[in-house]
């Protein structure tokens, strides 16, 4: 299904600490030559939210790809005194 895709990865935070991430993405809507929807996932390292351990998240998020290359935007919403807001942008580079 052309909607649904998955991802996973590793990252420094913008507390300095190292994150994990897992989670799938939900792009049902085309709009502006991408595709629009949500990823929802989950996220640790954070010392400040759930003492660096695992929580949930659920993103609004833009997807623009090309035949090698591509983009995500993804609006990363803050949780007060724990995670600092973000927009977040991804390169994705297709390997054959």
């Amino acid at each position: 299904n052309e909607d649904w895709s998955v991802t996973a990865g590793r990252f420094i935070n913008s507390d300095s600490a190292h994150s994990s991430y897992v989670g799938a993405y939900y792009q049902p809507f085309t709009f502006a030559y991408g595709k629009w929807g949500v990823v929802m996932g989950a996220f640790n390292g954070y010392p400040k939210a759930f003492d660096g351990g695992w929580f949930p998240a659920l993103m609004p998020v833009a997807t623009w790809e090309g035949e090698r290359f591509g983009l995500n935007i993804a609006l990363v919403p803050p949780l007060q005194n724990r995670l600092y807001g973000a927009v977040s942008f991804q390169l994705k580079w297709r390997v054959n």
